[in-house]
C-alpha cells in the first residue's frame, strides 16, 4: 500500500476537499458541520489517499491505532466500524450504492470517487515537514498512479490563438457565478428549513420504549418505518461507538430503529428493532447519546442533540409492602 506524499496538502474528491494542514473537510469551499471526529477523519484520508485500492481492515486498525497492540480485536473493529458509520454520514455516502467509500465484503474498504491532490507551495524543501499523523508504510511514499496523474495536470500557460483567452474567461466567470448562486442557495435553504431539536424524551436502556423527538424544521416522512433504516435520522451511543438508523443494513447484528411518527414538529420512535442487546449493541445507564436529524424534502441539516441514557423503568412497579 502506498502512502500519500508529505508535500500532498489537499485531496479534492467533488464537492468535498479535506485540507491536511488545518486538518478540516469542506464541502463547496465550506467548512462541514459537524467536522469528522479525529478517527474518522484519519480514516477518510488514509481512504482518500489510495483512491481505488483495497484497504484492509488490518491495514486500517494499524494506521488509526497503531500503539494499541494489546487491545481485543473484537473492540477495534468495534470502533472501525463506528467510524466507517460517521465517515458516511459526514458524507452522506450509502452504503449499498456508494459514491466515495465502498464496502469490500469481508476484506476491507476502497475509495471509489475521482481524487486531485494538491501540493503546496515549496514542497520538498527540508523544512517542508510532514502534517501530524502521516500515514508511513515500509511500501515507499507514491501517490497512487490515478491521483498522480491527476496532482499532475496543470491548466496551459498560454494560448497559440489570442481570441481563445477571452473566451476561456468568459467561460471561467460564468461558470464561477453558477456555482456561486448554488453554494448561496444551499446555504439559504439550509439556514432557512435546518431542523432544530428542542427537547427530547428520555432515552432508557432498553430495547422498547417511546422515545419523543420536538423541535420544528423536521419535514415529513410519509412511510413508517419498523425495522428499516432512514437517510435522515440517527441515534448513536457515544460512549459504547454503535449507532441506530441513517445506515445501511451489511450485517445480522445492525440495529435499526421504529419510526410511528415523523411531521415538521414531533417524531416518535418506538424502540430499537435488529440485534439489539446482542454484544455490544445495547444502552446502558450514564452512555452518552448524539441524535443527528436531517429534513427528508430538503436535505437540511444535521441538527445535533446530545443526552444520557436513563436507567430502565419497571413497567409494573410492585406496590410497596
Amino acid at each position: 500500500m502506498a502512502t500519500w506524499q508529505p508535500s500532498v496538502s489537499v485531496i479534492r474528491f467533488a464537492p468535498f476537499e479535506l485540507d491536511l494542514r488545518k486538518q478540516e473537510l469542506r464541502r463547496n469551499g465550506w467548512k462541514v458541520d459537524p467536522q469528522p471526529q479525529p478517527q474518522a477523519f484519519r480514516l477518510v484520508r488514509l481512504l482518500a489517499s489510495h483512491p481505488n485500492e483495497l484497504i484492509t481492515r488490518e491495514q486500517i486498525r494499524a494506521v488509526l491505532w497503531p500503539e494499541e497492540v494489546h487491545t481485543e480485536l473484537e473492540v477495534l473493529d468495534r470502533r472501525l466500524n463506528f467510524a466507517i458509520r460517521e465517515l458516511r454520514e459526514v458524507l452522506g455516502d450509502d452504503a449499498q450504492s456508494p459514491q466515495f467509500v465502498e464496502t469490500v465484503r469481508k476484506s476491507g474498504y476502497r475509495f471509489v470517487a475521482p481524487v486531485q491532490c494538491v501540493e503546496w507551495p515549496g514542497a520538498g524543501r527540508p523544512e517542508d515537514k510532514a502534517p501530524d499523523n502521516a500515514l508511513v508504510t515500509n511500501h515507499g511514499n507514491a501517490l497512487t498512479e490515478a491521483a498522480a496523474g491527476a496532482a499532475s495536470k496543470r491548466a496551459p500557460s498560454h494560448f497559440t490563438r489570442p481570441d481563445l483567452p477571452s473566451l476561456v474567461l468568459g467561460a471561467v466567470l460564468g461558470a464561477a457565478a453558477m456555482v456561486g448562486g448554488l453554494v448561496a442557495w444551499r446555504l439559504a435553504v439550509n439556514a432557512l428549513f435546518r431542523p432544530v431539536i428542542t427537547s427530547v424524551s428520555p432515552i432508557e436502556a432498553k430495547r422498547d420504549q417511546q422515545i419523543v423527538i420536538q423541535g420544528h424544521g423536521f419535514g415529513y416522512h410519509y412511510t413508517p418505518l419498523k425495522g428499516l433504516n432512514t437517510a435522515f435520522l440517527a441515534i448513536g451511543d457515544e460512549t459504547a461507538h454503535w449507532s441506530a438508523g441513517r445506515t445501511v443494513p451489511q450485517n445480522a447484528d445492525d440495529v435499526t430503529l421504529n419510526i410511528t411518527t415523523w411531521t415538521d414538529y414531533e417524531i416518535v420512535i418506538e424502540g430499537f428493532s435488529g440485534a439489539y442487546g446482542q454484544n455490544w449493541w445495547a444502552l446502558e445507564p450514564g452512555d452518552t447519546i448524539k441524535l443527528l436529524l436531517w429534513n427528508p424534502q430538503t436535505g437540511a441539516g444535521p441538527a445535533i442533540y446530545y443526552a444520557k441514557v436513563s436507567p430502565a423503568r419497571d413497567p409494573s412497579p410492585r406496590p410497596k409492602p
